[in-house]
């Protein structure tokens, strides 16, 4: 029996695009940016991945997930739709005592605004705007193990009407 041509995707749309460029950025993203002097540097994240903050497993922190939410579609004016797809991007810390998690909380919301809100990566990601629209931190208190937050994004970007992988 020949293999089903359906289980095999032939390319990507450009949102599904656009949404792993922005995982790759996260997978990327250094703690703290890399000083002319420095030979090591680690990654803000030990894992990235497509998932919900319930994925993150305390063992694999501190790690990411990129979970996509409800979508928009703005009538089609000339020829052109234009989509706005809500992201959410969870995370959790590694507990340190001693550390503030608030402040480290708020540390890696920063880091992680600096590497998605850089205008010169839309063009090449096939996004027209990634916004941010709201956060929230996820913390018990210092005696929390699993400390983290979700900050939330609104992309938008168009395609040719009917056309989902070519802008």
């Amino acid at each position: 029996m020949p293999a089903d041509i359906r289980t095999n995707v032939p390319e990507k749309t450009l949102r599904t695009k656009a949404v792993d460029n922005i995982i790759t950025a996260l997978k990327d993203l250094l703690f703290k940016p890399l000083a002319p002097n420095a030979t090591t540097n680690p990654k803000l994240f030990d894992n990235v991945e497509y998932g919900i903050l319930e994925d993150i497993n305390v063992r694999e922190t501190p790690g990411c997930r990129v979970q996509e939410g409800e979508e928009e579609k703005d009538d089609a004016m000339y020829m052109k739709s234009t989509k706005k797809l809500r992201l959410y991007i969870h995370f959790k810390i590694v507990n340190i005592n001693g550390v503030d998690q608030t402040s480290l909380i708020n540390y890696y919301l920063g880091r992680i605004a600096a590497a998605l809100i850089t205008p010169e990566n839309f063009e090449d990601w096939g996004i027209m705007d990634l916004d941010e629209v709201g956060n929230q931190i996820i913390s018990n208190g210092e005696t929390d193990p699993e400390p983290g937050a979700t900050v939330w994004y609104d992309m938008e970007y168009r395609h040719t009407v009917g056309d989902y992988f070519t802008e």
